[in-house]
């Protein structure tokens, strides 16, 4: 049975994205390469290969190394520059299976000439955390009002109720407070996933697959759950299980979509695993209201839009629009 991935499509909606296998990255190296490491000849063949097939905006060096299978400390700055740029850490070595070497797989694996969008989604956690730790508390604020709270501040958790239902329907919910915590979960394991250095940038990554795109982002279902280790890390063909990809056609919408695209695939991402009772799936969607506003609250707090929008409009106050965006 072929795994699928969830997709944000050009429209705003999601469909699967069948997960080919038969593909495969660049060699892997078999062993560290550069500071501290085994360095044996073919691995740090292949290390400056990659970097040399790695365009300078995107972390290459300039000029380009010598292909000689001799590890040196131009190599080593080399790796420790690249690092920077696509990871946001530097320790000039790169491991076997770690960040370093599927970075410079994926980017030696994309077509010549498509924009690498990871850099730009790493530039763009600290807006995404900022609008998910705003979402959280506004949360609390409508929790006091779904617990009967009042008093001077009445007026403002009655606001924040109303967003809540808004959203998520949860004055139709049979239990709102434990429907409430189920939403705060959500949105607290994505501060989880992306909220840590190093392992919160390694979460995005370019869509290493062939044009044409036909979506803006996709990512796997519950694939937190092999981030975390409580699943046996897996790859099919060209896609990690534990990353959201984006898709080259998000560059041309602005940045604000990029952290729109960042939390809806991470809804799918943290939720959990295809076929569970607490998938996030994509039952509806905002900019088609009918089905948005007549949600069932169950459905409603696993809708991966209903927390992107939600997200948005507690930090914007304005509901988010796809064709506003464009550049």
């Amino acid at each position: 049975m072929p795994i699928h991935l969830t997709r944000l499509n050009l429209d705003g909606t999601c469909s699967p994205k069948p997960l080919l296998g038969g593909s495969s990255l660049p060699d892997d190296v078999k062993a560290s390469v550069g500071l501290g490491g085994v360095n044996r000849w073919e691995d740090v063949l292949t290390v400056q290969r990659l970097l040399n097939g790695t365009p300078p905006e995107q972390g290459g060096p300039v000029p380009k190394l010598p292909e000689d299978g001799i590890v040196s400390q131009r190599l080593i700055l080399a790796i420790a520059a690249f690092q920077r740029k696509q990871v946001g850490w530097s320790d000039g070595r790169v491991d076997p299976g770690g960040e370093t070497i599927r970075r410079l797989q994926a980017i030696n694996e994309m077509p010549a000439g498509k924009p690498s969008l990871a850099p730009l989604a790493v530039e763009s956690i600290p807006a995404a955390l900022a609008m998910i730790f705003l979402a959280r508390a506004h949360l609390m604020n409508a929790r006091f009002a779904f617990a009967g709270g009042g008093g001077l501040f009445a007026s403002v958790y009655a606001s924040a109720a109303a967003l809540v239902n808004k959203h998520f329907h949860l004055d139709r919910a049979v239990s709102p407070l434990s429907a409430l915590d189920m939403v705060d979960g959500i949105f607290s394991k994505m501060q989880l996933a992306i909220g840590h250095v190093p392992a919160g940038t390694w979460v995005f990554e370019d869509d290493p697959s062939q044009p044409p795109d036909v979506a803006y982002a996709f990512t796997y279902w519950g694939g937190y759950l092999f981030m975390t280790g409580k699943s046996e890390r897996r790859r099919e063909g060209l896609f990690w299980l534990d990353r959201i990809y984006l898709c080259r056609r998000l560059v041309s919408y602005d940045r604000d979509t990029i952290v729109y695209a960042m939390i809806h695939e991470l809804a799918h991402f943290v939720g959990g695993a295809l076929g569970t009772s607490d998938e996030v799936d994509d039952w509806a969607y905002a900019h088609r209201p009918t089905g948005y506003e007549t949600l069932a609250p169950y459905r409603a707090v696993r809708n991966a839009d209903c927390y992107s929008q939600y997200a948005w409009e507690v930090s914007r106050h304005v509901a988010y629009r796809h064709d506003a965006h464009r550049v």
